[in-house]
């Protein structure tokens, strides 16, 4: 998962450690920051079990849930070790927040095209590769005229934000226009890895950072219908 939840729930640093190549570093922001302009805005939350407890009891879940995480078992860059990592993510919801998930591995084709048709329920798990170093390959993904964008989520400022950023030529005017689409793509961020249920508890933290226009968990209840289905990104097929 992805945000404030994210970091709270699973220790990404132990995965890096036990499923990624030597060198590979936990992502602090929504974008990498080898490149140009991306290192910006808020660094994501440290894991802290207790908080994220917290964060569970709060939105009425305090022995946790059942959930379901689908995968290809297909070896990407961004998910070198497919069934290993949702192991892994499964085994420590379960041991830090009692959540029970149950895994779903899928044939690529069909699980692709079940993203594609928005009928993966729960948790799943898809990566994305970038084809040109500029944060607009990433941020673009999840505009509403976006062929990969699986989450169904739509944002008339941040279309407009990252239409902005793709015609600015001023490297100082364009790091202002990302930081923006940055804070724009946090709700976005939970949308993609959360289910129906992790939905309520990630508008509890809408609420309480105030970055986004998610104000009260009924307003994540009634839009969970279109953005429950979850992207770590868009698909690399």
């Amino acid at each position: 998962m992805i945000g404030e939840e994210s970091s709270l729930l699973k220790d990404r640093q132990r995965i890096i450690d036990n499923f990624y190549p030597a060198g590979s570093e936990v992502a602090q922001y929504f974008t990498p920051c080898a490149i140009p302009n991306a290192c910006v805005g808020d660094p994501w939350y440290g894991f802290d079990v207790a908080a994220a407890k917290k964060l569970m009891a709060d939105a009425g879940y305090p022995n946790g849930f059942k959930t379901k995480l689908s995968y290809r078992n297909v070896v990407r860059g961004y998910l070198p070790d497919p069934k290993g990592v949702a192991q892994d993510i499964q085994a420590q919801l379960k041991a830090n927040l009692g959540i029970d998930i149950t895994l779903d591995e899928q044939e690529s084709t069909t699980f692709l095209d079940n993203a594609d048709a928005g009928k993966l329920d729960g948790l799943y798990l898809l990566g994305w590769g970038a084809d040109y170093p500029d944060p607009d390959n990433f941020m673009a993904l999840f505009t509403s005229y976006s062929g990969n964008n699986y989450t169904q989520w739509k944002s008339k400022d941040l279309d407009k934000l990252v239409q902005d950023g793709a015609g600015e030529a001023n490297p100082a005017k364009r790091e202002a226009i990302k930081l923006a689409t940055i804070d724009s793509t946090i709700a976005l961020t939970f949308a993609l890895t959360i289910n129906a249920s992790i939905l309520i508890l990630a508008a509890a933290t809408f609420h309480h950072t105030g970055k986004t226009d998610v104000a009260e968990l009924d307003q994540a209840v009634q839009a969970q219908g279109a953005v429950r289905h979850e992207r770590l990104v868009g698909a690399t097929r």
